[in-house]
C-alpha cells in the first residue's frame, strides 16, 4: 500500500527571526522585561551575532539590574561591527554599574562623539568622571551639559546644610512603617559624599556607585527570622550611610525623601531577610 505524502513544511528562517523580533519589539514597548530577556536568548540560539537582540538583550538585563550579564550583551553588540550611540552608551552604562569608571567614562565619552546631543550620555560621562581624581572640573561641565538639554531629566544636584538634612531624615522615616521607624531608631546615621569604589567592587556581584545608602554592620547568619520573637533579636547594624551626591540628584527635597525612605525600607528588609508583606507575620 503507498503511503501518502510527508509533510516537509518548515517556517522560513528569515520569518521565524522577523516573528522573533516582532514580539520582542513588542515585549520592550511595552516594558516587559523578562519576555525581553526570554525572547532575545531565543532569537541569539538561533542567530548568536544578532544585533538588534544583543541591543535589547542589554537593555533589558539593564532594567532590571543585571549590570554585569548587561554588560556582556552590549560588549558583544559592540564588537559586531563597532556600534551605534545606542549600544555604546549602553554599554558605557553597564560598565559604570560594574564600577568600572575609567572604561565607563571612555565609553561615555564615544557615545557624546557619536551624538552629542544626547543628555544622558554626557550625564553619564560626568558620573564617571566625578569618581575619577583630577576630573572634578569636568565632570562639573557634563553635568551641565546634561541639565540645560534635559532639565527636568538631569536637574543640577541639591545642597542641603546639616539641618536640612536632619528634616530630610526625619520624613523619610514618617513614611515608613512603625517597626521600620522603630530599627533605625537604634542605628546612626551618617551623611557621606559618594561611596568608596573600593568597597563596591568588595560585594558579589558589586554595588552600583550610584547607591543611595549603605549599612555597616552584617546581620547573624545563624538567625532565622521565622524563629524571633521579635525583629529585635535579629540585631541593628553598627550605623547607616547616607551618600549625599547620589541622593541630590533627585531633582527636589520631597523626591529625594521619597528616594530615601525608599532606600531605608530596603535595608531595613534585607537586614531582616523577610520581605514587607511578611512584617505582619513576625
Amino acid at each position: 500500500m503507498d503511503e501518502g505524502p510527508v509533510s516537509t513544511w518548515s517556517i522560513d528562517p528569515d520569518l521565524r527571526t522577523g516573528m522573533r523580533l516582532q514580539q520582542l519589539r513588542r515585549a520592550t514597548a511595552e516594558g516587559s522585561w523578562e519576555e525581553v530577556i526570554l525572547e532575545s536568548e531565543e532569537l541569539l540560539d538561533e542567530t548568536p551575532d544578532h544585533p538588534e537582540a544583543l541591543f535589547l538583550l542589554g537593555e533589558a538585563l539593564l532594567e532590571v539590574g543585571d549590570w554585569e550579564l548587561a554588560r556582556a550583551a552590549y560588549r558583544r553588540r559592540v564588537e559586531v561591527d563597532g556600534g551605534d550611540a545606542a549600544s555604546t552608551l549602553g554599554l558605557a552604562i553597564s560598565t559604570f554599574h560594574c564600577c568600572d569608571v575609567a572604561e565607563a567614562a571612555e565609553l561615555a565619552r564615544e557615545a557624546v562623539r557619536l551624538r552629542p546631543d544626547d543628555a544622558e550620555s554626557h550625564h553619564v560621562l560626568a558620573l564617571a568622571l566625578e569618581r575619577l581624581p583630577g576630573r572634578q572640573t569636568e565632570a562639573t561641565s557634563e553635568f551641565l551639559a546634561a541639565a540645560r538639554m534635559e532639565p527636568q531629566r538631569y536637574p543640577l544636584p541639591l545642597v542641603l546644610k546639616h539641618p536640612e538634612w536632619e528634616i530630610a531624615i526625619s520624613r523619610a522615616l514618617e513614611a515608613l512603617a512603625p517597626e521600620v521607624r522603630r530599627f533605625y531608631g537604634r542605628v546612626p546615621f551618617r551623611i557621606e559624599d559618594l561611596p568608596d569604589l573600593a568597597e563596591l567592587r568588595s560585594h558579589e556581584p558589586p554595588l552600583s556607585p550610584v547607591v543611595p545608602t549603605m549599612v555597616e554592620g552584617t546581620p547573624d547568619p545563624d538567625l532565622d527570622p521565622a524563629a524571633v520573637a521579635t525583629l529585635d533579636e535579629l540585631g541593628f547594624p553598627a550605623t547607616i550611610r547616607l551618600f549625599a551626591r547620589n541622593l541630590c540628584r533627585a531633582g527636589s527635597v520631597d523626591r529625594m525623601v521619597e528616594d530615601l525612605a525608599a532606600a531605608l525600607q530596603d535595608e531595613a528588609f534585607d537586614w531582616w531577610g523577610i520581605a514587607p508583606e511578611e512584617l505582619q507575620g513576625t
